[in-house]
């Protein structure tokens, strides 16, 4: 990602309450907000080694993953989207949970009432 110093200065820097993930499309709609555009290089490539970091804990992974969403929602969306947003990974988190490993079905309930919580 490239961003000028001038947006930057003007919209502030990634939020660092974000543990590990959707900091950057908070950063993006944020700048969006404040009249800045985006572009896409489409020619760019990038290598992401996806799970690095996250494969050493990954039900912590998982959980900072819902959390995440869950903050950017409460953010970025009024009261009715984040009403369908909460039913829909209720409905998800509930299904996920069934049958799984109990520590799976604990972290499924922890994002439950982590979204619980936007509303």
């Amino acid at each position: 990602m490239m961003v000028r110093g001038e947006a930057i200065a003007q919209v502030g820097l990634m939020d660092g309450d974000y543990y590990m993930y959707c900091e950057e499309i908070d950063w993006c709609w944020r700048m969006r907000r404040a009249g800045w555009r985006s572009l896409c290089v489409p020619q760019a490539k990038v290598v992401h080694h996806s799970g690095r970091s996250t494969a050493q804990a990954p039900l912590a992974s998982f959980v900072s993953l819902w959390t995440s969403r869950a903050r950017l929602y409460r953010r970025h969306h009024g009261p009715l989207t984040r009403r369908l947003a909460f039913q829909l990974v209720k409905h998800g988190m509930t299904r996920l949970a069934r049958g799984a490993p109990p520590e799976r079905a604990e972290a499924c309930r922890e994002i439950v009432q982590t979204w619980k919580e936007i509303l």
